[in-house]
């Protein structure tokens, strides 16, 4: 989808209707407020968004394929497809390079990358460089800026093809799958003054454990039981069985979230072999 409005910044006013130093994001089409800032911030206009992604294609092989907003336009997110597709291990993938930026404070500009598996129809976004510049001044992008952003994603998209390799070499077994899921969804602990609540969480707690056991069991049935057919299992559960999936692309959903704690959790396995192995060498 295009983005057909912006934003405005429109002084507020005490209530006896004097000057408040409080301005309000607000949406130009239907004049939501989308947040409220002090006078330093200066918002990243949607038609500057736009601007950067056309700058983008015009220096690299990226194409934009549209943009989304969540939390009814407090987050953008920008997609441009990469034209160098690379397989993740044996898996035909697509990727796409995500800009976002968000109008009601929670973030700045941030670079992501997304991929979408044709195998299982998988997704598997995340985060991977934040420019850290502060509202406070109207910003314009250098071309220095951009190859700092094109220079992340490549090589955030490397990384993730070499360990994907690694994940399809380290074999996981049953006991590890069951701690695994412990780790992603901890069981709360009962006690008497939050027993009827604390058992509700326990009950959903033990339900999702069930369901992404089931889509553990069926990715490692076609990728073998390894840590990539772990992982992959995770993206199929979000991606196919959870309810309220936040959407392709957005790395801030609890979609994603899941996703990329299974990640951080998968590399950390790898990364322990590897130890264990530097460790045997050097004795």
């Amino acid at each position: 989808m295009e983005i057909d409005w912006d934003v405005n910044r429109e002084e507020l006013l005490t209530s006896h209707g004097e000057k408040s130093n409080r301005f309000a994001i607000t949406r130009t089409d239907n004049g939501q407020i989308l947040s409220v800032c002090s006078g330093m911030y200066e918002p990243f206009y949607n038609a500057d968004l736009m601007n950067l992604v056309e700058r983008i294609e015009g220096v690299s092989n990226f194409k934009c394929i549209g943009f989304e907003q969540f939390q009814k336009g407090k987050r953008i997110l920008a997609f441009l497809k990469d034209s160098n597709p690379m397989t993740l291990v044996n898996d035909r993938a697509e990727h796409y390079l995500i800009i976002g930026n968000s109008h009601d404070q929670s973030s700045k500009i941030f670079l992501g990358l997304s991929n979408y598996m044709f195998r299982c129809e998988n997704q598997f976004s995340r985060e991977l460089y934040n420019l850290r510049i502060k509202h406070t001044h109207r910003l314009e992008m250098t071309d220095e800026d951009i190859r700092v952003m094109l220079n992340n994603y490549e090589q955030g998209k490397w990384e993730q093809m070499q360990l994907s390799k690694e994940l399809a070499n380290r074999e996981i077994g049953k006991d590890e799958i069951y701690d695994f899921l412990e780790y992603m969804f901890p069981e709360p602990k009962v006690n008497e003054r939050t027993i009827n609540r604390e058992i509700d969480s326990l009950r959903s707690s033990r339900k999702r454990r069930r369901e992404m056991m089931q889509s553990i069991q069926g990715e490692m049935k076609d990728l073998g039981t390894n840590a990539w057919g772990l992982f992959n299992g995770v993206t199929f559960y979000t991606s196919n069985r959870m309810r309220g999936n936040a959407g392709f692309g957005n790395t801030n959903g609890t979609a994603q979230q899941l996703n990329a704690r299974a990640w951080e959790y998968c590399t950390k396995l790898v990364r322990e072999r590897e130890d264990m192995r530097r460790v045997r060498r050097e004795e």
